[in-house]
């Protein structure tokens, strides 16, 4: 007797699930209805699965991924390009004379304190979403360290941010979630992401 293979749909370019047009749209709202609570946690594998593909989906489409991303700072200092770093300028008193005055500005400091931005890291929730994906749903180890990518690229409020190829990325890890979901046998969440989820 000959087995039946199933192939994995690949959404259309220029089609989003978040316009309601990906592959297994469908099935995906389906499984979110049936599986998904309306808050917290799902009670099965397949069903966080399905919450966090989707959060994740929804954090890029709706946010540019601003929850996702955490981004650090830190302070830089730089020699005032005014007084080159002395803290003061060459001046005229009331009676013409020169005289020294602290550098209009920087204050006298001889230098600007600068607000730097360091490379951004996963927020907790969105990482643990990622690498329950990653764990679980192997066959997709590509789609998440693409996505992951996007993510820790920082490009929230940039204009090239929803560009075909971060759209496609997207598309490609929710369809081969809901592929996964859809061919492989429920199962409890790992007790690791439900302890980390929690906190």
């Amino acid at each position: 007797m000959e087995t039946l293979t199933l192939e994995r749909k690949r959404t259309a370019t220029g089609s989003t699930y978040f316009n309601g047009e990906g592959a297994y749209q469908k099935e995906m709202d389906e499984m979110w209805e049936r599986l998904v609570p309306m808050s917290g946690m799902a009670s099965t594998l397949n069903g966080e699965l399905v919450r966090a593909v989707s959060r994740l989906n929804y954090e890029f489409f709706t946010n540019g991924n601003l929850n996702a991303c955490e981004q650090h700072f830190h302070d830089e200092e730089e020699v005032c390009c005014c007084c080159h770093g002395t803290g003061s300028v060459e001046d005229e008193d009331e009676d013409g004379n020169p005289t020294e005055v602290d550098c209009p500005e920087c204050g006298g400091s001889g230098y600007f304190v600068e607000e730097v931005e360091d490379e951004c890291t996963l927020s907790a929730m969105f990482g643990n979403f990622l690498l329950l994906i990653e764990e679980c749903v192997p066959e997709a180890e590509a789609e998440v360290e693409m996505v992951r990518d996007i993510i820790l690229s920082n490009q929230y409020a940039s204009r090239n941010q929803f560009c075909e190829r971060n759209e496609t990325a997207y598309n490609d890890l929710m369809d081969a979630v809901a592929f996964h979901v859809l061919t492989t046998p429920d199962g409890e969440i790992p007790e690791r992401y439900v302890e980390e989820m929690e906190e």
